[in-house]
């Protein structure tokens, strides 16, 4: 009982965000327990673990956002919650042999908050270079969350795949975990995501029977070099395309504005 209520507590973002680096202790902790159930085999399984959860108290989700929140913030917990990741991005393509996954009948609106969390990361990715050589981030455990929570693999589910993109591109600004208004330019990308039919293999996209290889991490790499359009020349398709996508996610009033606004920068 007590493992699981600082479990708890550590992966609500509002503690998290209110107590800082007083929670760095919980990371360690964290990973301490997530070892222990591996080890023994207990890990997801109930009735020591809820619904969603890897040990008592850690939905894998949440854990994950708390973990990629740590890494935003500079803790001083960094290199557990890397550990951490890693740890999870090895569950995320693990076979549960029969077993129930912890994504199993999880939220659509719950996988969309994830997907958005997870993009910010990827953008910030370069700015966790401060942490030094010894501590790469694992954005290739992080790729391999994102696929599996969002039905991309693990087993693929088109209808959630789907539904998770275009449930974050349209109302990401009403859940996701950075509150209103801040979330336009993440949600962008998923507009882009899906009108580029990553998801479902259409001509010049991965393709929906090579899900297992898609690197998402890359996709939004190369997407965030597409130079926006008043810096573009005129005919260059893949910049006129980011703006489209950053209009449906600003609205035409507002992207009109920012647009404005930075040719007179």
């Amino acid at each position: 009982a007590a493992l699981r209520r600082a479990m708890e507590l550590w992966t609500d973002p509002l503690v998290l965000a209110s107590c800082g680096d007083a929670m760095a202790p919980a990371a360690s902790l964290a990973l301490t327990a997530l070892d222990y159930y591996t080890g023994h085999a207990m890990f997801g399984a109930p009735p020591l673990c809820r619904k969603y959860e890897v040990a008592p108290g850690l939905a894998i989700d949440r854990v994950a956002m708390a973990c990629m929140s740590e890494l935003l913030e500079r803790a001083g917990s960094a290199q557990y919650a890397i550990k951490l990741l890693r740890s999870l991005g090895g569950m995320a393509v693990m076979d549960w042999e029969g077993n129930e996954e912890p994504w199993t009948d999880m939220p659509i609106e719950r996988r969309a908050k994830f997907a958005l969390a997870t993009i910010r990361f990827i953008d910030s990715e370069d700015e966790q270079s401060q942490f030094g050589r010894d501590l790469e981030m694992p954005m290739g455990a992080v790729n391999n969350l994102l696929k599996t929570i969002c039905g991309m693999q693990n087993p693929t589910n088109a209808f959630i795949a789907k539904s998770v993109w275009q449930k974050a591109a349209d109302d990401g600004e009403f859940f996701s975990p950075f509150g209103a208004g801040f979330n336009a330019q993440y949600r962008a990308f998923f507009y882009y995501f899906l009108r580029g039919n990553f998801l479902f293999g259409e001509k010049g996209s991965v393709g929906w029977g090579q899900q297992d290889a898609m690197d998402v991490v890359k996709i939004y790499k190369e997407y965030d070099e597409i130079p926006f359009s008043h810096r573009a020349p005129e005919d260059d398709v893949k910049a006129k395309e980011k703006d489209e996508c950053l209009r449906l996610a600003y609205g035409n009033k507002r992207h009109e504005e920012r647009k404005e606004m930075f040719r007179s920068l």
